[in-house]
C-alpha cells in the first residue's frame, strides 16, 4: 500500500487518531465511509504525532502505527495511509493539519472522519470553529447511539451554523485500543479484535506488553 498522493484527489476523507493499534473497529469505520459516501475518492487514514490530549508515553513509535495500518487496509480498495501529521513536531491540532493541507492543495475537499466520543468533546479543540471552513464532518458510532448523536448535531449545528455534519451508519463494533492494549498487557487474547496481520505484528514486535506497568 502506497502513501496517499493528495494531489490526486478532489474529495478524500480523513480517518485521523492515533491507532494505537488499528483494530477491527476502524476497519469497519473505513468500510462504511466508503459504502456510504460515493462521492470520497480515497479514504487516508493519518495517524497523529503527539495528540494533544492523549498520553504521549503509552504510545508506540509513529512508523510501526504505520506500519500497522497498512497491514490492515491493504485489502480495501480507495484506503490509503499518510505520516502527514507524524513528520510535524510537537502537538497535533486538528485544524494546523486541515489549514496546512488547504495551503498545499487549495483544491482538495475534505471530509473528516469522527467518532462520538469526538464530536461531543469538539467544542473543546484548539481553535475548533475554524474546522467549519475546512472540512465537512462525518460522526460515525461504534456503540450504536444514533438517535443520542443524532440529536446532538442537530443542538451543536443550532448553536454553530456555519459546520456541517453528517451521521454516517456503520454497524456496532464495540472494540477501543485501550482495550486490546489492556488485554495484551494481561496476557489475554485479542483474537478478533484487531486484524490477524495486525496481531502477527504486535506478537512479532511484542508491543503492549508493559501497558499495564505504565499505569
Amino acid at each position: 500500500m502506497e502513501d496517499v498522493k493528495f494531489e490526486q484527489f478532489h474529495t478524500i476523507a480523513i480517518l485521523g487518531g492515533t491507532f494505537n493499534p488499528v483494530h477491527a473497529g476502524h476497519v469497519a469505520i473505513a468500510q462504511a465511509i466508503l459504502r456510504t459516501r460515493p462521492e470520497v475518492e480515497q479514504l487516508v487514514c493519518m495517524p497523529n504525532h503527539i495528540p494533544a490530549y492523549k498520553e504521549k508515553a503509552a504510545i508506540v513509535d509513529g512508523s510501526m502505527r504505520l506500519d500497522m495500518l497498512r497491514l490492515a487496509m491493504n485489502q480495501l480498495p480507495k484506503v490509503s495511509v499518510s505520516d502527514f501529521e507524524l513528520k510535524r513536531d510537537g502537538y497535533t491540532y486538528t485544524v494546523d493539519t486541515f489549514t496546512r493541507l488547504k495551503q498545499m492543495y487549495p483544491n482538495l475537499t475534505i471530509e473528516f472522519v469522527i467518532g462520538d466520543d469526538s464530536l461531543f468533546q469538539l467544542h473543546k479543540w484548539y481553535e475548533f470553529e475554524r474546522l467549519a471552513e475546512l472540512c465537512e464532518i462525518l460522526v460515525v458510532a461504534r456503540g450504536g447511539q444514533r438517535d443520542m448523536v443524532e440529536v446532538y448535531i442537530r443542538t451543536f449545528c443550532a448553536k454553530y451554523p456555519e459546520f456541517r455534519i453528517s451521521y454516517v451508519e456503520m454497524p456496532q463494533v464495540p472494540v477501543s485500543s485501550s482495550e486490546v492494549r489492556a488485554r495484551i498487557a494481561k496476557g489475554e487474547s485479542v483474537q478478533g479484535l484487531v486484524p490477524d496481520k495486525v496481531l502477527r505484528y504486535i506478537e512479532t514486535h511484542a508491543l503492549y506488553k508493559q501497558e499495564a506497568g505504565r499505569r
